[in-house]
């Protein structure tokens, strides 16, 4: 198991994002540009900067400057959320979009929506009117799915029913 990143707000740190079995992680121009608006995307959330970045078809490398939040927290935000996006349009490329288990198609409009409703904003917009977008596109899938989240932030942020 890895060690725990020493977190100093304010650091450097260089940060590789790699396939499995350093497989490809980029299939077409589009996964580069949706991996760079995710990336874009967790950099605003988390008050880092990137100094320096290098993407690969197996891998990209990043020059992250961090503020407060810890550099795991922005790897999760960018990792997690690519890999599932490209998973299921992948899988919906084979199968079609009606051959996809019901998660599979709520994660598939999650990142459309997301894409075309957070990432791509016509104007600009306040941070909380982001997040309030946010929150109501994460309402869009099932509570199984939502295991990051605390049970408060799920009672404070989304409409159980």
């Amino acid at each position: 198991m890895r060690r725990p990143r020493l977190h100093v707000p304010g650091g450097f740190y260089h940060v590789t994002l790699r396939g499995n079995h350093r497989q490809d992680i980029f299939f077409s121009d589009e996964d580069r540009f949706r991996l760079e608006r995710y990336v874009a995307t967790a950099l605003e959330q988390v008050g880092a900067r990137t100094h320096a970045y290098c993407w690969m078809t197996n891998h990209i490398h990043l020059l992250i400057q961090v503020a407060d939040t810890p550099l795991g927290a922005f790897m999760q935000r960018i990792g997690t959320r690519y890999a599932r996006a490209v998973q299921a349009r992948v899988l919906a490329s084979v199968v079609g979009e009606e051959g996809l288990a019901a998660t599979d198609r709520q994660y598939l409009a999650f990142g459309v929506a997301f894409e075309g409703e957070l990432v791509n904003q016509a104007a600009p917009r306040s941070l909380e009117q982001s997040m309030d977008i946010g929150w109501r596109l994460l309402a869009g899938l099932p509570l199984s799915e939502l295991s990051r989240l605390s049970d408060a932030q799920i009672a404070a942020h989304l409409q159980v029913s």
